[in-house]
């Protein structure tokens, strides 16, 4: 027993002890080689996904390769099966795999939790994961063994509730220490991260203890008081991992997530809703042409059900949606992008709603909208993570109310290309494709755009001749199997969809909140169609239409160009003056300060009243560039996210918010990666962030090493929110040389000669707001940014800042002509022929301008019927 002179520390069963040794003696190489070389130096920097496989298997293999080699003789005198390192690490890699493939996910929803370093992905979690869990697994378990021994020998002599009490204490503070060292141990890797890592740290902690409350006494037991059988072992393991199941999903449903409002803490239990289970419920992802019409999936007229529901779940929640149906709008937000903008919509138009939060807020809806933002196979997966999919299909295969916005109109196509190719809900056929590079048209497509309309429908009504805003590099096509769904299309070097209708079922390519009055309208027209309306009733109104909230008339002559609009945007360069007020104020060549006594920070109006006022003005979009840096302030409280909070709600159009985009720590010691910054900015208002300095730093390691890294902000923020979220901010000086063949930068031909008679020139990129110059070509920094993911480019110039004399046309054509992405035009507007001249000589898809209208020196209406009567596409109304 465990009285004796051995059963102090070690087990008495020798296959056991011996593999405590071995895990005890393994375990220093690979704390080692991951805590001691791989994050410390960063090696993890140079890694792909070859390399963080190789860190996984390097640290786990040795566990199964090793013992063969080095196990004693009594050992290999055992059948293999009743070795017991070969028990151990099969109910390690049990208990490890349970962990990975199903908890991590309450870690997602219930904790904030994200991994953005490059990795193959098994049911979203790195795989490399898998393999690292392992290692300290066995660690950990090994070091429990040897306490839980030494504290059973010391209470063996006294009663049995006392020795219980004793051991389960015991367990609890070891799992809970285990918890938060781990936490603390892996702070410094970047690319782990959480919503509130202080509340990690403590209430994580703890749920993450949960695994170790079952795990260390169940694998403690394992050949203690006599041998098991491999079988017994397995079951072991099956057992702890229901056991932390079980107490896992009633924190989720008692407590909920310990910060923010994640959509899975009311959902069903990952376990019944993840990828392995539609296969093992005999679900057939891609579908089958068989037994369906018009080349759609088999399960289109199947109407399957998701693992975790069955078919009798599905029934009692239509039951439950047509006893207690949700009154108004029900808001599908998954969890991307600027929904905010939405929302701020519905209140607009006095509108209240309720949001999904299960499957049965779904089937409950009288109306529901689902807006989508970012990337296909981010938003797929947060359907199918949520449960949602099965609730989502028979909603709409139902022909019930519904408007999908952009992504929610790419959603119900069979699928995607994006991302490598991936499916959809499969209620549309045809798949979604990017726009082909042989249209030599920068892409992502961005900016307001016609509609061809198909067919009568009372949603686009209000729409006539007039624009709406798109934003997205991705688009359907219209083909004879998709005719019948196409209620609109666009043109952007093809015809693309635009919009779908069947019955009480719309969706838009566009985004109806960001379209201004006219896309209030059609918000507004789904939200008053009682479902009874007929084409032929709204026939007239499409050839004529109608004006709901207002005046819509355009101040411009019939026949004006038609196609994607140039857009004219404001701009607000934001910051505290010496007072402490965040206000708006505008540079010459970068200097905000007045000249003269004082040299008080120019103050030229209130940000949020400002954009208001360009808005109703006829601003395409409102740019505010953050110039103080407020790193004092945590996440929350930056004073730049509640001047978006403002703004959104009563300005609908574009947002563009840029500064501070980084990675920072706030003066409790917080730390920020650049993703969270973004993902604020996105919830509080914002539709694009502008990248600048940063950029500069990721454009220069990719030249220098040739590959991406997959960490910088650029990288992460465009993988979860798409390249149309991300604009990168260059700020370049003009540097004049005499002799081209000996600059290492591209160099022109100028029309402005230097104050040496310099007849070429390059453009020198800085950071700091300018006042430090880089070894890099705003050409190239251009191209760089492009490869990393950003979606466009707000392309400045030091040298034309505050001039008013003009853009620098040399530029922006040399830039413009060099990516394949849009270009904004900035610095140097003075009058309104300056926009019509940088359209007539660049590709640029938009120009900026910002003092001569803070100083209402020129107005937007001016600038656009300056460019209306020079033949340049412009929105209006």
């Amino acid at each position: 027993m465990v009285g004796d002179r051995e059963g102090l520390w070690l087990a008495q069963h020798p296959g056991k002890r011996w593999t405590e040794l071995f895990f005890l003696a393994y375990s220093p190489f690979w704390i080692v080689w991951a805590l001691g070389i791989v994050v410390p130096f960063e090696i993890y920097e140079k890694c792909d996904e070859w390399g963080y496989m190789a860190i996984g298997l390097g640290a786990s293999l040795p566990c199964f390769l090793l013992p063969p080699l080095l196990q004693p003789q009594s050992e290999r005198q055992r059948p293999f099966w009743q070795r017991h390192w070969v028990k151990a690490n099969v109910w390690i890699a049990i208990f490890s795999f349970i962990g990975n493939y199903f908890w991590t996910h309450y870690f997602y929803d219930l904790l904030g939790a994200s991994y953005t370093f490059k990795s193959w992905r098994l049911n979203d979690v790195p795989i490399t994961l898998y393999f690292m869990t392992h290692a300290y697994f066995c660690f950990y378990h090994t070091l429990s063994n040897l306490a839980l021994r030494r504290l059973r020998h010391a209470f063996q002599t006294s009663s049995r509730l006392y020795r219980v009490s004793a051991m389960g204490l015991a367990v609890f503070l070891m799992a809970y220490t285990t918890a938060i060292m781990e936490t603390l141990t892996i702070a410094h890797f970047p690319y782990y991260t959480f919503r509130d890592r202080q509340q990690m740290y403590t209430i994580g902690s703890l749920f993450y203890a949960i695994y170790f409350w079952f795990s260390f006494p169940m694998y403690f037991w394992m050949d203690e008081d006599k041998a098991w059988s491999i079988w017994q072992a397995i079951q072991s393991s099956l057992a702890a991992g229901m056991g932390v199941t079980i107490l896992l999903d009633f924190w989720r449903l008692a407590i909920g997530p310990i910060s923010g409002n994640y959509a899975g803490s009311e959902q069903l239990s990952y376990y019944t809703r993840r990828p392995a289970f539609w296969i093992m419920h005999g679900l057939n992802l891609k579908g089958s042409s068989s037994g369906s019409t018009r080349g759609s999936p088999a399960w289109r007229d199947q109407r399957p059900v998701l693992p975790g529901r069955s078919r009798l779940d599905c029934a009692r929640a239509r039951v439950r949606a047509s006893a207690n149906p949700q009154p108004g709008v029900t808001l599908l937000d998954y969890g991307a992008g600027n929904v905010r903008s939405v929302k701020n919509a519905l209140r607009q138009l006095g509108q209240e709603w309720n949001e999904v939060q299960s499957p049965g807020d779904i089937l409950n809806a009288q109306k529901l909208v689902f807006p989508g933002v970012g990337a296909y196979e981010q938003a797929m997966q947060s359907l199918v993570r949520q449960g949602l999919v099965d609730a989502l299909r028979e909603y709409i295969q139902a022909g019930r109310p519904f408007l999908g916005i952009c992504l929610g109109l790419q959603l119900l196509f069979e699928g995607s290309e994006e991302n490598g190719g991936v499916e959809g809900l499969g209620l549309i056929p045809g798949r979604v494709q990017r726009f082909p590079a042989s249209l030599g048209l920068p892409v992502p497509h961005i900016g307001w755009n016609d509609l061809d309309q198909w067919k009568a429908s009372s949603l686009l009504q209000s729409v006539g001749d007039r624009r709406a805003y798109f934003v997205h590099s991705y688009c359907a096509t219209p083909t004879p199997a998709n005719d019948d769904w196409v209620l609109a299309t666009s043109h952007y070097g093809m015809d693309f969809v635009a919009a779908i209708r069947q019955g009480d079922v719309h969706a838009t390519q566009f985004h109806p909140e960001k379209s201004g009055p006219v896309g209030l309208a059609i918000i507004d027209s789904f939200l008053n169609s009682d479902g009874s309306t007929k084409p032929e009733q709204v026939a007239a109104q499409v050839s004529s239409p109608a004006a709901p909230l207002g005046s819509l008339e355009s101040p411009f002559k019939a026949g004006a160009p038609r196609g994607l609009a140039k857009r004219v945007i404001a701009c607000l360069d934001v910051r505290t003056n010496d007072a402490g007020d965040l206000v708006v104020t505008k540079g010459d060549q970068y200097d905000v300060r007045e000249k003269g006594e004082g040299q008080d920070v120019r103050n030229l109006g209130q940000p949020v009243e400002l954009a208001g006022r360009y808005a109703a003005d006829g601003a395409d979009e409102v740019t505010f560039l953050n110039i103080t840096g407020f790193r004092d302030f945590p996440l929350g409280d930056l004073p730049m996210l509640e001047v978006l909070r403002q703004t959104s709600k009563g300005v609908f159009v574009p947002l563009t918010v840029g500064g501070g985009i980084r990675e920072f720590m706030d003066a409790g010691g917080h730390h920020y990666s650049a993703l969270q910054v973004a993902a604020e900015y996105f919830r509080s208002g914002a539709d694009k962030v502008s990248i600048g300095s940063d950029a500069v730093a990721a454009a220069e390691e990719l030249r220098r090493t040739g590959q991406k890294s997959g960490r910088s902000a650029i990288e992460q923020i465009s993988w979860h929110y798409g390249a149309q979220a991300v604009v990168v901010s260059i700020d370049p000086r003009r540097v004049w040389v005499a002799d081209p063949s000996s600059c290492l930068h591209r160099t022109v031909r100028t029309q402005q000669p230097g104050p040496q008679g310099e007849q070429h020139c390059w453009w020198q990129c800085t950071v700091k707001g300018g006042r430090e110059g880089r070894n890099l070509g705003a050409v190239e920094l251009a191209q760089a940014v492009e490869e990393l993911g950003a979606g466009e480019i707000l392309l400045n110039c030091i040298d034309k800042d505050g001039a008013g004399n003009g853009f620098d046309l040399e530029l922006i054509k040399e830039v413009s002509d060099a990516v394949n992405i849009p270009v904004i035009a900035s610095s140097g507007a003075g009058k309104p022929e300056h926009f019509a001249e940088v359209f007539h000589n660049s590709r640029a898809a938009a120009a900026l301008a910002a003092g001569i209208f803070h100083r209402r020196e020129v107005s937007i209406d001016d600038v656009k019927l300056h460019m209306a009567e020079q033949g340049i596409p412009t929105r209006t109304g």
